[in-house]
């Protein structure tokens, strides 16, 4: 079996790979398991993340592309020594770099989306771009990353490597404030791996609230500049207590 992330780049090489070896290909896998039998079992995430498809290989090798979140990283152990191999693969460059340009995102350098423990999302209910500047304050005062529904990127506040949601990426971060979301059934595909899901938004049956474990009903722009001072105030609490 071949493993490959559920990016962009993998899936690009996972279909060239199955197509050009005649091998079956699982992509945007969620889970994998095994038959009563023994064979390998890929589980996938589909009509919006409203169903989950098992499907499994008819001959070996095998190829499938993991969703980068849902997947929880095993505590290293002496049981599993993987071996390493290194080839060097000549190969006819391609591909040349034209240029290099900065992303159109806001504040400072933060973590990546799939990585981070904490995302704050951004969401069409800001009512305006100037209105970042709340998600960025309250992205800041968690040291979290910044995402954003798929209205938000179309308006252009912010590039598509923050965009969360089916059309998007998936993250499973620890904690994730969707503000000014909705919760359209293409997003909430992309933060079903999340661990705790905290709402803002004006509308108290605005969707994003049926998977949100808290909830504040309100105009974001009125909660979200109370909710980074409190975070400022306790973290200069918490660093004058340890002073």
């Amino acid at each position: 079996m071949v493993l490959l992330p559920d990016s962009a780049y993998g899936r690009d090489v996972a279909s060239r790979l199955s197509a050009r070896h005649n091998v079956g290909l699982a992509t945007a896998c969620v889970g994998l398991s095994e038959t009563p039998k023994g064979q390998p079992l890929a589980e996938r995430s589909v009509f919006g993340g409203r169903f989950i498809e098992r499907v499994t290989w008819s001959a070996a090798p095998r190829l499938a592309t993991l969703k980068a979140g849902v997947f929880a990283v095993p505590p290293a152990g002496p049981v599993r020594r993987p071996t390493l191999l290194r080839r060097d693969v000549a190969r006819e460059a391609r591909v040349c770099v034209v240029s290099v340009e900065p992303s159109k995102t806001s504040g400072r350098m933060r973590p990546d989306i799939e990585e981070a423990r904490v995302v704050v999302a951004a969401g069409r209910g800001l009512g305006t771009a100037e209105r970042m500047r709340l998600v960025d304050e309250l992205a800041d005062a968690l040291g979290a990353a910044l995402g954003a529904s798929r209205a938000v990127v179309d308006l252009g506040w912010l590039d598509h490597q923050h965009q969360v949601g089916q059309t998007g990426r998936s993250v499973a971060p620890e904690l994730y404030f969707a503000c000014g979301i909705s919760g359209a059934i293409q997003h909430l595909a992309g933060i079903g791996s999340a661990r705790i899901i905290v709402a803002i938004n004006h509308d108290p049956e605005a969707p994003i609230f049926g998977a949100a474990n808290y909830g504040i009903v309100g105009e974001v722009e009125v909660i979200l500049p109370r909710l980074s001072a409190a975070l400022r105030a306790m973290s200069a609490e918490a660093a004058g207590a340890g002073e």
